[in-house]
């Protein structure tokens, strides 16, 4: 082993990454998502599989070959985190169950509510009196 590959092994951080799950795809849960990508291990829970840019579709009115730049797969959405396909049912301060399946985390997971964001609630503070 070199002195550089040693060097970049000590550097790593060994500490796991927080979890963050975002729940919604809309135009808020993609952004958060995207932003968050590459610092935490990304979930985001989304029904469909495509987001799509309705404000976009006026122009592809217009311009028909501005139609396949509206539809956007959620799979090529995250380069590191993943998209569960289902809709959230119940959430936790550790779990988020689809209709379809539940996502269980062992760690540091924070659940983020889209909407809630939006409205200036901090879905933390709750999260922390229920771990408490």
């Amino acid at each position: 082993m070199t002195n550089k590959e040693l060097g970049a092994e000590m550097n790593q951080d060994r500490r796991p990454r927080p979890t963050v799950v975002v729940i919604g795809g809309g135009y808020g849960g993609v952004n958060v998502a995207k932003a968050l990508d590459a610092d935490v291990d990304v979930v985001l829970v989304e029904p469909k599989d495509a987001f799509v840019h309705n404000i976009g579709a006026l122009r592809a009115l217009v311009d028909p070959t501005f139609l396949a730049k509206i539809f956007l797969p959620y799979d090529r959405l995250l380069a590191h985190g993943r998209v569960a396909r289902g809709r959230a049912v119940d959430v936790s301060a550790r779990r988020v169950v689809l209709a379809s399946l539940a996502i269980h985390i062992d760690g540091n997971m924070q659940v983020l509510r889209v909407r809630d964001l939006i409205r200036g609630h901090d879905p933390r503070a709750e999260s922390r009196e229920r771990i408490e």
